[in-house]
């Protein structure tokens, strides 16, 4: 295994303060109160960098989608901190979009009108995000979709249409929550190739939740592998991958190296 495609580190992070896009601090989460609270995550420490690809990895049940979720402020923080580069999170907020396995569409609405709805909400001038709007359908590949209905879609696409929606907030954070589990195995292939590329036209900070080895590999610069629960993160990892569109990163060697090295800590994990 060689030390240039894996770094691994039991501390949470080894990203330097000035570089510092998300901080998560102390962090522990309930659920429930009294003596049948249920202990999810606890004393969770992370740093993510501006522009990184950063994956929760665990096994099922470890609170990488309640880590997500807190990050996002969609559950209230109960202990410990969580920082961007706008503050404290205490709340949502359109510096952090998400994206859901579900899709989320709004099935009334045409593919073009769930991009533009953000936007709408938010005040953006029509001529605008009209502009927004057809940039990101083309960044998408659907722009000749634009005017379809999301049950008109291919499950792909409609993901595809609700990666569209979220970056149309221009949020510097996409958090996503297993976004592409309900998909085949072919057009999860081909989505996790459009996400890099987006990913890397765009420089926002990705945060994403999988349970899939060979997913983190491929997607993320850092893999943080968490603990079953109560949910801490027991290392992370670095990956130094050629990702470019058509590289042959699946068949090399050191991939299939990292993938097994992962497998075990997963492995280990889900016994604990």
């Amino acid at each position: 295994m060689t030390a240039q495609t894996i770094r691994e580190t039991s501390q949470a992070s080894r990203v330097g303060p000035a570089t510092v896009g998300i901080s998560v601090n102390g962090l522990t989460h309930r659920f429930g109160a009294g003596r049948q609270a249920t202990l999810a995550l606890q004393n969770v420490q992370l740093d993510i960098a501006p522009g990184e690809f950063h994956c929760l990895l665990g096994p099922s049940g470890c609170g990488k989608s309640t880590l997500l979720y807190l990050i996002g402020g969609f559950i209230p923080v109960q202990e410990g901190t969580i920082r961007t580069a706008r503050g404290a999170v205490t709340r949502p907020g359109v510096d952090r979009g998400i994206v859901f396995q579900n899709f989320a569409l709004f099935p009334w609405k045409t593919v073009r009108q769930n991009v533009l709805y953000g936007m709408e909400n938010l005040g953006v001038a029509k001529a605008e995000r009209e502009a927004r709007a057809a940039d990101l359908l083309a960044m998408v590949k659907l722009e000749k979709f634009a005017n379809h209905y999301p049950s008109q879609l291919s499950g792909g696409m409609q993901q595809r249409a609700a990666i569209a929606r979220t970056l149309a907030i221009e949020p510097d954070i996409l958090l996503m929550d297993e976004p592409f589990g309900a998909l085949d195995a072919q057009t999860r292939s081909v989505m996790q190739e459009e996400l890099i590329s987006i990913w890397q036209r765009t420089g926002k900070i990705i945060v994403f939740v999988t349970h899939d080895v060979q997913e983190a590999v491929l997607l993320g610069d850092r893999i943080s592998v968490m603990s079953a629960r109560p949910g801490r993160i027991e290392t992370i990892v670095s990956c130094d991958f050629n990702r470019e569109k058509g590289s042959p990163v699946r068949r090399a060697g050191e991939f299939a190296e990292q993938v097994q090295h992962l497998s075990a800590l997963m492995h280990q994990q889900a016994l604990t």
